[in-house]
């Protein structure tokens, strides 16, 4: 057994990981109430994004780089209690290149928590499925076409196995966390008719 391998009840997502970083009690909502949220304008935007990114492709070859991409890769992994729809990923028999695609112009903005975090569980569960180590994510922001790569240490792939466990915890025992620090971040919220910061 390594340090990965535990016996969860709930698979989250990567995607879920990034609403914990937003706010913890997005996951309250959505798994213990079982509640269901519209998109917001900018969830709209972004899966137009993808679905002219990716979403239409599979697999390339890139012959003369001798690189390998694969499009809209689903990871699963049981023992860790963690699933994901990867944008894509390059491989040329050696080493793996995770590709994320944002929408908008952002090379230049900071990377925030739970965008972090998700990039930490996508690099995870490449590592646990396929067995390769992945250390880095690129991320391609689709507006200004730019680049920037995010390195992930072995320190943020286990805030990911903490946080796991943390979910589960809350969601197993129906305990409602507190709304984010932040107040400027419920403006944009699909969860705020919900919750309100009561």
């Amino acid at each position: 057994m390594t340090v990965w391998e535990t016996k969860p009840r709930i698979v989250f997502t990567a995607e879920d990981l990034r609403q914990y970083g937003y706010c913890k009690r997005k996951l309250y909502f959505r798994y213990v109430l079982k509640a269901r949220f519209s998109p917001t304008v900018k969830m709209v935007r972004g899966e137009q994004v993808h679905e002219k990114t990716c979403r239409a492709k599979r697999v390339e070859i890139e012959e003369e780089r001798g690189v390998s991409r694969y499009y809209n890769m689903y990871l699963c992994s049981e023992a860790l209690g963690l699933a994901a729809m990867i944008d894509y990923f390059e491989y040329d028999g050696e080493k793996i290149t995770l590709v994320d695609v944002k929408s908008g112009a952002g090379s230049s903005k900071a990377i925030y928590t739970g965008y972090y975090l998700q990039m930490a569980a996508y690099a995870l569960l490449l590592e646990v499925c396929l067995e390769i180590p992945v250390k880095s994510v690129v991320i391609r922001y689709e507006d200004d076409k730019k680049e920037r790569i995010l390195e992930i240490d072995f320190k943020a792939k286990v805030t990911v196995i903490q946080i796991l466990k943390k979910l589960r915890e809350m969601v197993e025992n129906e305990v409602m966390p507190p709304p984010t620090a932040n107040p400027k971040k419920c403006t944009d919220c699909e969860a705020w008719k919900i919750c309100r910061r009561c």
